[in-house]
């Protein structure tokens, strides 16, 4: 990734933000960095959020390619043009997307890591 951005939507609010930045810092971290939205979230009827482990977010690629969604993205790879197919027989990649496509296996990943580099490749 040239560039990257991570955030949380809440912790933009100014008041919360304001809020937190009264607290003491030992108070905020005396159990740990997230203690206390933890303790909040119990509060809240959300102590199974609170105690669960961490989730990763992933996109459903899968289903945009069956549903055609993403069909412009992928003409990408019919192009016979790709500096990527100098290093990688373009069958592969083109056999998953009718699979994926037909519902027959679950290639999204390998799909999504074969278009990135593809498109990496191109401008680089």
């Amino acid at each position: 990734m040239a560039h990257g951005l991570e955030l949380r939507v809440p912790y933009l609010d100014t008041d919360l933000v304001h809020w937190a930045e009264q607290l003491p810092v030992e108070f905020r971290l005396q159990s740990g960095p997230k203690w206390l939205l933890k303790e909040l979230l119990t509060q809240l009827d959300g102590k199974k959020y609170a105690q669960r482990r961490k989730e990763g977010f992933g996109l459903p690629l899968g289903r945009w390619i069956q549903t055609g969604e993403a069909d412009d993205w992928l003409s990408f790879l019919n192009r016979n043009d790709l500096v990527l197919w100098e290093h990688l027989d373009p069958a592969t990649p083109r056999q998953w997307v009718k699979a994926q496509q037909a519902g027959k296996a679950d290639f999204a990943q390998e799909i999504w890591n074969v278009v990135t580099v593809a498109n990496w490749l191109e401008q680089h």
